[in-house]
């Protein structure tokens, strides 16, 4: 039965369902379709000014005013909701909200991720398309569409390393965070000791003045018969710091070694770790080994282990 929608007057449909504050609400088309996005290649629309004004602050101005309190935490968002969302799904790790289809143990902290999950991994539902000529591209969220539009066919390329000398590029943010992972700038060293200089410069402290980086120590060397390296030994206290990536834990053909030497590769490095562990522990050295899976805490273990040495500083 068609109906005089309230808000804008118009004859239409009352066909959009919504839920708010526990009532069932019936949506104007002709409403869903008046508030719409005017920023350049989004195609948001939405029932409601407040929604709009909430997806051009959130997505085109990228205003992020809340921010977590939550130790050594860098998230910020637009809305105080994601806030909350945040700690309860990252800190608190709550996942109350489960997959029922069967032998799927998914969990997850949002309902709204539990029904994208259902759609996009069981019901397989791929029903966003792109219009762009001879394209078959198919996803199942428009967010999706949207960023396949972006990268692959306006090309445009927003998101930039600011790494010195690096001059990557890319369409989207979680992009470039994978790429700053990797990105070492100019030195020939692993990611991971390259974030590490980086958290130390961020705690005070300083490449030969207050650490030596991949140097050979007389000691070391004199101990074990071996021109091992440490990755970071402090200079004015017994504290040593290494960094072990992937290939500390199992074989890894780099360069498309074969398997043998992999594995050859692998036991010399166990071999090595281990003459470095006695050392430390037969010389009086606290050895504090950092793994690969822990990069992205380098900052708040450093803060902790260091926080002797800062606390002393002046």
């Amino acid at each position: 039965m068609s109906q005089i929608c309230s808000r804008c007057k118009h004859i239409k449909l009352l066909s959009l369902f919504k839920v708010r504050k526990g009532k069932l609400l019936k949506t104007c088309i002709k409403c869903s379709e008046r508030f719409k996005c005017d920023r350049k290649y989004c195609k948001y629309t939405c029932s409601e000014n407040s929604s709009l004004q909430k997806h051009i602050k959130q997505v085109h101005d990228q205003i992020k005013d809340f921010k977590c309190d939550r130790k050594d935490c860098k998230y910020t968002c637009s809305e105080n909701s994601d806030l909350q969302k945040h700690i309860k799904q990252v800190h608190d790790k709550i996942k109350d909200f489960k997959c029922d289809r069967e032998n799927c143990k998914f969990t997850c902290s949002r309902n709204s991720d539990l029904q994208k999950h259902i759609k996009q991994v069981h019901d397989k539902i791929k029903d966003f398309k792109c219009d762009r000529e001879n394209c078959k591209f198919t996803c199942s969220r428009n967010n999706d569409l949207q960023k396949h539009i972006k990268a692959v066919h306006d090309q445009i390329k927003d998101f930039k390393c600011d790494r010195d000398n690096c001059k990557f590029t890319c369409s989207r943010n979680s992009d470039l965070q994978k790429h700053i992972k990797i990105c070492t700038g100019l030195r020939n060293i692993s990611s991971g000791e390259f974030k590490m200089i980086e958290c130390f410069e961020e705690l005070g402290f300083y490449e030969n003045e207050d650490y030596i980086h991949n140097s050979t120590f007389p000691e070391l060397t004199a101990y074990c018969g071996r021109h091992l390296r440490f990755d970071f030994m402090f200079i004015n206290h017994k504290r040593v710091f290494e960094y072990d990536g992937i290939q500390h834990k199992i074989p890894q053909r780099f360069g498309g070694m074969s398997k043998e030497q992999a594995e050859e590769n692998f036991r010399n490095q166990q071999e090595h770790d281990k003459l470095k562990d006695d050392f430390c522990r037969d010389n009086g050295y606290k050895m504090v080994r950092i793994s690969y899976k822990d990069y992205p805490n380098i900052l708040s273990i450093l803060h902790t282990e260091l926080m002797d040495i800062m606390d002393n500083i002046g």
